[in-house]
Formats: C-alpha cells, structure tokens, sequence
C-alpha cells in the first residue's frame, strides 16, 4: 500500500530527503512504521532529486545543526555553552515560519538546559 504523504510529518519528509540510497529509505520508513517496497523507494528518490533547497532551508537546517552540536558539547562538559541560549532564541524566532518544524531543535536544547540547570544564567 503506497504511503499517503500527507500522513507523513514534516520531520519524516526532512529524514526522507536526506536519505542517499534505497536501501537507506526503506530502512527509515520501516523505523517509521511504513511499508516500503524497493520500486516505491527508488521512485521517491528520483522525484526528490529534483528539489533543491532554498537559502532559507540551509539557514535553518545550520541553525538547528549548530544548536545540536553546542547541546551535545554542553552535555558532555556538564557545563552550557553560553552560545546555546542565543541559538534558542534565533531558532524560536524563526520557528513560526520554519520551512521544517524546529520543535524538536527547542525541545532538545530545553532538556540539555534542563538537565543543566542553565535556565538562571
């Protein structure tokens, strides 16, 4: 059964375009509870080969990476990195108008905060 794309969430979507090979793509959408036959998969990457992303799908995309990488750091130091704070505030300003949702970008750096007690610094 083929997959209804607007069942699928924007953050799917994202893992999907990301994914290089077939293989790759049929792993992902059974991790996501899809059936997908090989065929159906190398169809998908075809079509996505034509999408190119936009200036502010990069930005956005270098925003969340950053963050994640600075989040991942300050869990690691036990410590928060002061640059953390300012890439929240730039990623919840840009959240209304996200191309891709940044929900799960903010929910990671508020545990990382969280679990660091970094929110009063």
């Amino acid at each position: 059964m083929p997959i209804d794309k607007n069942e699928l969430t924007k953050e799917q979507i994202a893992k999907a375009m990301a994914c290089e090979t077939a293989e790759k793509l049929i792993a992902l959408a059974k991790s996501e509870g899809f059936e997908l036959t090989k065929e159906e998969a190398e169809a998908y990457l075809v079509e996505m080969s034509d999408i190119e992303l936009d200036e502010a799908a990069l930005k956005q995309f270098k925003r969340i990476a950053q963050a994640d990488r600075l989040a991942l750091k300050s869990l690691q130091d036990k410590k928060i990195d002061p640059r953390l704070k300012a890439l929240r505030r730039e990623i919840h300003k840009h959240a209304p108008k996200a191309i891709l949702s940044e929900k799960a970008a903010l929910k990671f750096i508020d545990d990382t905060m969280d679990l660091l007690g970094a929110w009063g610094e």
